[in-house]
Order: C-alpha cells, then sequence, then structure tokens
C-alpha cells in the first residue's frame, strides 16, 4: 500500500454518514490506499452500525479483536473489545498498516474530514522531501471555516496549543515545508520507515502528547516535521467544557513525563523555577474550574509511571542527535489555551515565560 489511513473512533455516530460520504470517494479513486478502522467500545450505537452498514453482519457476529474485511473498498474493521484510548487504538491500526507494507500512515480523526485530492497532495510533498518524518496540512474549523491548527507549538515548559487557533488562513502567512513543532494528531501523516526506527505511540500516555512525544523523537534524530500550506482537512472542532477536565489530566501528566523524557537534566534544573511559578498558577486555575482532583492525580500518576518512563528516556538520550539547544531555540516563549482568554494570563504569565525563555537561550549551551 501507498498510504493507510487510520480511523479510531469513539461514539462515532454523529459524524459516521457525513465520514463515509466524504471517505468513500477517495477510496474508491485508488488501488493503493486502504482505510483501517479500530472502533475503541463506543457507548452509543457505533459498533452496531459498523456491522449492519460495513458488515452487511447482524448485531452479535462481527468478532472482537480481530481485522475483518468490509463491503467497501480496502476498508477494514477491528472492534475492540475494549476502550483502548487514543494512543494504543492507533498502534493497532499502525502495525496492521507496518505488516501490509504500507509506505505512509495518515492518521484522520473521527471528526475530520479530508477534502478531495488532499491525500495526494500530502504524499507528493513527503516523497518530495525524504527527511520529513512526519507533516500535516493546514487543519480548518468546520464550522466556522477558521484555522484548527497551522501545527502545534511547544511550549518550553512542554505545553502544546494550536498554532493560529481561530485566525483567518491567508496563505502568504505561510511557507510550504516549514519546520513546526509537532504535527496536530487530528490529520498528519507519517514516513513507516521512520516508524520502524523511533517505535510507535507511548500506550501509558492513553491521549494527549503521545503524538508529541514521538515526533519529538522523531527530531532528536534528526527528521523533520513540516506544515504543508494548504487547506485539506476540516475538523469539527470544539474545547472547553464540552471537552471534559480529563482532558487536562490527561496533557498535564503527559507533558510532565515529555520533560523528563527529552530534557538533559541540567536543562531541567534550569527551567524549574518557571515550571514551579507556572504550577502555582495552574493549581489555583484548577481549584477555579473545579478540576483540583485531577490536578492532583495528575502528579500522583506521573510518579506512578516514572519508571517507565526513565527507560524512554535512558533509549531517546542514547540516540539523540541534536542538542538540547537546539530543541529550546525552536519552542514556544508563550502558551495559549483555546478556552481561556484572560487578559492577566497574556500580561503576566506570558511576560515572565518570555522574560524566562530569554534567560535560557542566554544558559543553555549544550
Amino acid at each position: 500500500m501507498k498510504t493507510s489511513i487510520i480511523l479510531v473512533t469513539y461514539n462515532f455516530e454523529k459524524w459516521f454518514n457525513e465520514f463515509f460520504e466524504k471517505i468513500k470517494p477517495i477510496l474508491d479513486s485508488r488501488e493503493d490506499i486502504e482505510l483501517l478502522i479500530v472502533e475503541n467500545k463506543s457507548t452509543d450505537r457505533t459498533a452496531e452500525i459498523f456491522r449492519k452498514l460495513l458488515c452487511d453482519d447482524i448485531v452479535n457476529s462481527t468478532p472482537n479483536d480481530i481485522w475483518v474485511s468490509t463491503h467497501l473498498k480496502n476498508t477494514y474493521l477491528y472492534l475492540s473489545s475494549k476502550n483502548t484510548y487514543f494512543a494504543k487504538g492507533n498502534n493497532i491500526g499502525m502495525e496492521k498498516a507496518i505488516s501490509n507494507n504500507s509506505e505512509y500512515i495518515f492518521l484522520l480523526n473521527q471528526d475530520a474530514f479530508l477534502r478531495e485530492g488532499g491525500l495526494e497532495k500530502i504524499e507528493k510533498f513527503m516523497d518530495e522531501n525524504p527527511k520529513c518524518a512526519s507533516s500535516q496540512p493546514i487543519i480548518m474549523v468546520k464550522e466556522t471555516e477558521k484555522i484548527n491548527s497551522s501545527g502545534v507549538s511547544l511550549n518550553y515548559l512542554s505545553i502544546g496549543f494550536c498554532r493560529d487557533f481561530n485566525k483567518e488562513y491567508k496563505q502568504e502567512n505561510y511557507k510550504n515545508g516549514e519546520n513546526i513543532n509537532y504535527a496536530m494528531g487530528a490529520g498528519c501523516m507519517f514516513r513507516v520507515s521512520v516508524l520502524k526506527e523511533v517505535g510507535l505511540f507511548p500506550e501509558e500516555y492513553e491521549m494527549y502528547h503521545e503524538d508529541s512525544q514521538i515526533q519529538l523523537k522523531m527530531k532528536y534524530l534528526g527528521y523533520t516535521v513540516n506544515l504543508i500550506n494548504e487547506p485539506l482537512v476540516d475538523h469539527d472542532y470544539k474545547f472547553g467544557p464540552s471537552s471534559g477536565t480529563y482532558k487536562f489530566y490527561f496533557t498535564e501528566r503527559n507533558r510532565f513525563w515529555n520533560i523528563i523524557t527529552f530534557y538533559k537534566w541540567r536543562t531541567i534544573i534550569a527551567i524549574l523555577p518557571m515550571f514551579i511559578m507556572m504550577e502555582g498558577g495552574m493549581i489555583i486555575y484548577s481549584i477555579m474550574t473545579k478540576w483540583f482532583k485531577l490536578k492532583m492525580k495528575s502528579y500522583f500518576d506521573f510518579f506512578k509511571g516514572l519508571p517507565k518512563i526513565l527507560k524512554y528516556r535512558k533509549e531517546i538520550q542514547k540516540i539523540r542527535k541534536i542538542t538540547d539547544r537546539d530543541l529550546i531555540l525552536e519552542m514556544a516563549d508563550i502558551i495559549q489555551f483555546d478556552s481561556i482568554k484572560s487578559p492577566l494570563l497574556d500580561m503576566f504569565a506570558n511576560g515572565l515565560l518570555k522574560i524566562y525563555y530569554k534567560f535560557l537561550k542566554l544558559i543553555i549551551r549544550w
């Protein structure tokens, strides 16, 4: 296969018709692409719909935990017996794609829609740029037709946020192929040969920052992560109370793991004063927004998972080809949360972050 498109579903019922209306012409147009669906034990009617409409099957007869063919062209379904979260769900699909000798893997969220001709444009860029390990196009918010992501920016405290979220798209504002911190998992392409070098998603992360972890590993081996300057994916994206407070828990715990995994110890010591200050602010914010218990849980589970993370650290520090300074220089000096509109955050917290970033650039030479 040239490209395997991986779709991990959870309570997918509301997007089912639109998703397949958009993806079916893409599948019908080519012989060298496939769609691999991992159904992640939804609590709505998703599994039942898949069985009836894709497998022409009675409700309970399609087996769990194995790949089955569907009547759609080059489309295969894996009904998981449990919720494996985003990381392992995608790994199940990626393992299947690798076994099928695919050259590329394209991750597509269940609420994201690939535009006609988009896959070919992404493949063409990857074909022409062999050092590019992963890439993403401009991802648009479906409802507002504004930018969802022009790549994901990563702050030096490992806080990720959608670059240029909610801005109008203007082609002249972006350079095709420009480096980005990492590509958004809602619609990004990976080179399979590089995945074989770095491994798949860390399943301990479950969801959030598994995409930053794997792409930082790619960068540590000297590969690039690049932006394709065309709006090729539409995302039915909302961030706020409807996203659930567990999103904060996963992002907080997992970014702590990233800090331990990728920085040298002296860099961790260098960022520690600002890290402590920002944690104080995050604790206050968690109290105000009623997820304080989950914030405390993120600390507890960070330490609980630390032995495994230290193994990741040992492996990555051995193979790295770039310095901490290389990494720091391309990171963002501010933070931005889609759901937080606070002048105090912009004026005070981001002001301190910018000043401290200048300090880090002066002292980190390793």
